[in-house]
């Protein structure tokens, strides 16, 4: 029911992935095959998820197998899928909140020239490519990073309320130089040319002086 493959793909964000946990779940006890070595991964799985993000649960007792048990079980499942899901309302309500007041002309926002949002289009893409092909990382991280990716490229537009998830990059340049030295190059240009556009946009937004350099680069564009 959760092979390795199901792992790699649970996003970062702990609403969305418990989520996805709770519909595997639901989804096998529909099914034609389910058994009860399959509830008790599933115990274990969700036990070890909210001990992970420090949320107490308790479980009913699944030591035999009983249908009430069984039951009982998959109805605090669904529960637990119908809390998640309100997470993800309020979150995504707040996205589109942030992204609609950004496009308000009255209100504070970084705003892209047609060009700049163009070429990162074109990196983010390019990026996604890189690392889909790059066979040295792991693929957990590598499932991570194109997460990353999405998300970022899901909230790209001309006037955005926040850049945070595009100076996030600069972590992941870090971690991914760590991980393939010389052989990340063609990763790490694309995501400092990224933050070029970013840094640029940010300083003229905030009206820094014409020319300022960004703080978390280093001054040797070959270092």
């Amino acid at each position: 029911m959760f092979d390795d493959k199901f792992f790699m793909e649970l996003p970062d964000d702990p609403n969305e992935a418990g989520f996805m946990i709770c519909e595997r779940v639901i989804e096998y006890h529909e099914s034609d095959d389910n058994h009860h070595d399959g509830y008790m991964q599933a115990v274990g799985l969700l036990e070890a998820f909210y001990e992970a993000h420090n949320v107490p649960m308790d479980w009913p007792d699944l030591s035999a197998k009983r249908k009430r048990e069984t039951e009982q079980f998959i109805t605090l499942v669904k529960n637990e899928r119908s809390k998640f899901q309100t997470e993800l309302n309020v979150a995504s309500i707040k996205t589109y909140k942030r992204h609609f007041k950004a496009m308000l002309k009255n209100s504070f926002a970084y705003e892209f020239s047609s060009g700049d949002l163009d070429r990162i289009q074109v990196l983010v893409n390019e990026l996604r490519n890189l690392i889909n092909d790059q066979s040295e990382l792991e693929n957990g991280h590598k499932q991570r990073l194109l997460n990353r990716l999405e998300k970022l490229q899901s909230e790209l537009h001309k006037r955005v309320s926040d850049l945070d998830r595009f100076w996030g990059l600069v972590g992941d340049a870090g971690v991914v130089l760590g991980k393939l030295g010389k052989d990340s190059k063609p990763i790490i240009d694309r995501i400092k040319e990224i933050t070029k556009i970013i840094w640029n946009t940010q300083s003229r937004t905030e009206e820094l002086p014409s020319g300022s350099k960004p703080p978390l680069l280093s001054e040797d564009e070959n270092t």
